[in-house]
Formats: C-alpha cells, structure tokens, sequence
C-alpha cells in the first residue's frame, strides 16, 4: 500500500488533483467567473503534462526495442541490414579482424585500407598461418566451401596473397595509421570484426564459419559494448580473441 500512496503523492501529480477540486467546486457552484480561467489553465498544464509522459514513455519502448534488436541474437549475411566490412568499420580508429584468409578484405576493400592508414587507422589482423602443413591445411580448407581440385593449395595461395596486399598496404599507404599481422592459433570457427574494442563505444561482429558454408547466408551477430545484454559476451571475445589469441599468435613480418 505504501509504495502506492507514495506514487499517489509524487508533486506532478498534484496539477491533476487542483483541476479535479475545482471541477467539484464548479459543480456544487462554488465558483465565480474569474476562476474559470484558473481551471482551463490548470487542465492544460495537465494536458501538458500527459502528453509529455507519453511522448518520454514510447521513446523508452522505442528505445527498449532497438537495443533488443541490436542485442546478441542470430542474424543473416543476407538480411537487408547486414552492414559491408567497409561500413561496419566506418568511423573506426583501430580495427582488429581475426579471419580465416583476409581474402575478402584484401581483394575487394583494399582501398579502404589504404585510406584508414591515411587517417590514422590502427588494423590487427589475424589469418591462418600460410606456413601450417599441408596436412593441417587441407584439414581447415576441406571444412570451408571451396570449389578448387586442390583446395589446401587454393587456401595457401589465398593467405600469401592477402599477406602480399598488407604489406604493399602498408609500405606505400603513408599517413598515421599501423597494420600489424599475426598467424593464428586454432582453428578459425569464427570471423570476428571488432571497432574500437577497447573503446565504451566498442562493438564487434561475430561470424560463424558453418561446415561448407562460406558463400550466402551465414550467421552472426553483433555486440555493443554499451547494451547491458552483450555485455557477458562481449567481454568474453574480447578476453580471448583480441587478449589471448593475439597474446598467442607470432607475428608475421610486413
């Protein structure tokens, strides 16, 4: 009972309570002509203040509602919302990515890369070690979706390739930014794209890496490091991608 009286008692409250004690007064004719205006006056700051509630109350469910769909559930490449590498990192100023080859990255967004460092764009980048054996390959090739007869070699070729653009990338690209690459430990189940993850503005995409499903849909999902929701999660991948994979991982010399 008591929290109820208290909210019965709250001061904005009380607006309401004067128009509905003049209302009565009115009724029992126990105004005058001058305190008419009084009442009308009162009924719109009531009115007012309605309005205000309502407006401040769907914004919170409006709000609610994009923070639970931008909390970490499972999603397709092929939804129409799913954001491009290039416009996931926009507004980036360190970009880490742990991949299976980069292949994308480096054939299709180079240009992005080029204009990052530019701008002062700090890249981390983790790929499968293009030195691993041929058994080890064929091993992480043969769970991806490739079309090639040999397709260990294909992903051998694939990983120097995007070793080459990095460090062509970041020989000639100038400016301020870094790029440092690391072969990976483990086996790459994941592609992970994080923004500014140390950052409170932080967010990370976490693709999954489907036994041959490496074209169309594919799942992932997104964590931000300001929605309460991903916060398990996100601190999770950040502790064992971006800290303890990277901490793992050797340098491979650009």
């Amino acid at each position: 009972m008591r929290p109820v009286l208290k909210e019965l008692l709250r001061p904005e409250n009380y607006p309401a309570y004067g128009s509905v004690i003049l209302a009565g007064l009115g009724v029992v004719g126990g105004l005058s002509n001058y305190q008419i205006p009084v009442i009308l006056a009162i009924l719109a700051l009531v009115s007012v203040n309605i309005v205000t509630e309502r407006v401040v109350y769907f914004r919170k469910i409006s709000d609610a509602i994009e923070s639970r769909r931008q909390s970490a559930v499972l999603r397709s490449r092929d939804d129409p919302d799913f954001q491009h590498f290039h416009q996931f990192i926009e507004g980036g100023q360190e970009i880490f990515v742990a991949a299976l080859s980069l292949g994308f990255i480096c054939q299709y967004r180079e240009n992005d890369l080029h204009i990052g460092m530019k701008q002062g764009v700090d890249y981390k980048f983790l790929i499968v070690d293009p030195k691993l054996s041929d058994d080890a390959m064929e091993m992480i090739a043969e769970h991806d979706e490739r079309r090639s007869m040999n397709k260990a070699q294909a992903l051998r070729s694939e990983i120097e390739t995007s070793v080459e653009v990095l460090r062509n990338v970041k020989n000639h690209a100038g400016g301020k930014g870094t790029i440092t690459l690391k072969a990976g430990k483990g086996l790459p189940v994941f592609t992970v794209t994080m923004v500014n993850p140390r950052q409170p503005n932080g967010k990370m995409r976490v693709e999954l890496r489907p036994y041959h499903r490496n074209l169309g849909p594919r799942p992932y999902l997104e964590l931000r490091r300001t929605n309460p929701e991903d916060a398990r999660w996100y601190e999770q991948m950040f502790e064992h991608y971006y800290v303890r994979l990277w901490d793992d991982s050797h340098e491979i010399q650009l």
